[in-house]
């Protein structure tokens, strides 16, 4: 593979991973948030069912129970919706980690090759040089007057 070619793949990888991180990022503090808020639906809840009317001591009719049970119902559904926002946010932000590892797996392979190919450019060009040397090793001894005095 060519070496421009190759180094092009690599930019385009960082790139991807780079946006897939971005991505994987922000899906994830998305997936917090949405855990924050199903938090404080909860303690909300507990809050207004240990201070409501009709618990304890507290004076209640009828009608103040059918509100309350409304308002906890309703409360009831918003917990639900927020769980399963929650549920589905976990379940991206899973899948965006695991694309990140495939793009950051694809960067390194390309990169490995890029190594090996530079690795094996400079091999060559060892003995490339060594051979030229050896070459001219040769020309200078042949070239070389014969000492006759031996």
């Amino acid at each position: 593979m060519k070496q421009q070619i190759l180094i092009k793949l690599i930019d385009r990888a960082e790139a991807d991973r780079d946006s897939e991180m971005v991505q994987a990022n922000t899906v994830k503090r998305m997936a917090q948030e949405s855990q924050q808020t199903l938090a404080r639906l909860q303690t909300f809840r507990a809050e207004f069912l240990n201070r409501a009317p009709g618990t304890g001591s507290q004076p209640f009719t009828i009608a103040t129970l059918e509100g309350r049970q409304q308002f906890t119902n309703a409360i009831g559904h918003a917990i639900g919706a927020q769980q399963q926002a929650c549920n589905e946010r976990e379940q991206l932000s899973a899948q965006a980690q695991a694309q990140l590892v495939e793009r950051q797996k694809r960067l390194l392979a390309l990169q490995s090759l890029h190594t090996r190919q530079k690795t094996a450019q400079q091999v060559l060009q060892v003995r490339r040089d060594q051979k030229e040397s050896d070459a001219w090793a040769s020309r200078a001894i042949r070239t070389q007057p014969m000492d006759k005095t031996k």
